[in-house]
Parts: structure tokens; sequence; C-alpha cells
């Protein structure tokens, strides 16, 4: 399977999580079908978008220019059994690094999703802490 000349990235609900953890995955056409490359529990998995979408939502999709065709199936090959990894080896992490490595754009390698979440625990731990703080001082 050879991606042509772009391909989207698409941002959808979460299959485990709905729309508190989003997913994300790149869409390339073949042989005039659609079909999602993207990063799973157990690995990457190449599906057709149809597949991809009967358990999720679409809420977003960006469509980026390749730099030269692509082998999707020689990057399935060499991805297909790399676990995933909530911090550093998840979903938005294999987009990112496609579309740096493949495409002329370039994005932050870094999750955002797990910058957010990371930022919403830090307010949380602090107005605890906060809190605290203050019914210790106020006794």
């Amino acid at each position: 399977m050879i991606a042509k000349n772009n391909i989207y990235t698409i941002t959808s609900t979460s299959e485990t999580f709905g729309r508190v953890i989003l997913h994300r995955g790149i869409v390339f056409a073949q042989d005039d079908q659609y079909y999602v490359i993207h990063k799973t529990f157990d690995g990457v998995e190449i599906i057709t978008l149809t597949e991809y979408l009967e358990n999720r939502t679409e809420l977003k999709c960006e469509q980026y220019q390749l730099k030269q065709d692509v082998d999707m199936t020689l990057i399935y090959n060499q991805l297909k059994d790399d676990k995933f990894n909530f911090i550093n080896n998840n979903c938005e992490n294999f987009v990112n690094n496609f579309i740096n490595t493949y495409t002329t754009s370039y994005v932050p390698t870094t999750s955002q999703q797990l910058k957010q979440w990371s930022i919403a625990l830090l307010i949380v731990i602090t107005l605890i802490i906060t809190r605290s703080e203050e019914r210790r001082v106020g006794k």
C-alpha cells in the first residue's frame, strides 16, 4: 500500500475512552478506498476508514502534502508490534512523527493531550495542597 501526494490526519473519539481521550490516525487512499494507519494498544494497524469510524466519531481532519510516496505496508511491518505507551508512544506521537518524517510540514512531537492532562492534574494537586494548607493554618 503506497500513499501518494497527500495524507490526512484524523482526530476522533476513542473506542475505549470516548471524548475523554481522543484518538488520532493517518488516512490515505489506495485503489479508490480510504485506509487508516494508527497506533493501538497492541501496535500499529491498517484498517479501512469505514472500519475505523464504526466505533468512533470523526472530530477533525487535516490534509498534509507528502515529500514523496510512502510505503505504508513497510511502516506497518516495522511498527505492528510496537506497543502503546500513554507517555511517549501513543497515537499522537505516532501521527506527529509521521507528519515530521514524511510530509512537508512540522508539528511538535509531544502529545497535546498529555500536556493538557498534565496541566489539569497540576491544577488539581495545587488546589488540594492550597486548601490543605489553609485548613492547617486556620486551626
